[in-house]
């Protein structure tokens, strides 16, 4: 009866073993998986903020600034003529 409860116990932990050695896998590969997915998203996102950096570069270029206020802004380009001099005393 002594020999047949160990055989038994030995039996259940190596299954139990077994087991566990799966699970094991199972997480590393869900794992391997999600940081696979996570590397994917960052060199998304670094390509989305490289093409932004870009467009900001491009959004402060002299002319779109000028062409931006020329047209949206209505305004003009100051003349020699319209210049006054401000005196101290604004008063």
């Amino acid at each position: 009866m002594h020999r047949r409860t160990f055989i038994s116990t030995v039996i259940l932990s190596n299954i139990l073993f077994i087991l566990l050695h799966i699970h094991k896998y199972s997480v590393f590969n869900e794992l391997h998986y999600r940081k696979q997915r996570y590397e994917k998203e960052l060199a998304q996102l670094e390509k989305q903020q490289e093409g932004l950096q870009q467009e900001l570069c491009a959004l402060h270029d002299r002319k779109t600034v000028t062409r931006y206020a020329q047209t949206y802004l209505h305004m003009a380009p100051i003349s020699i003529g319209q210049m006054r001099k401000i005196d101290g005393n604004l008063s």
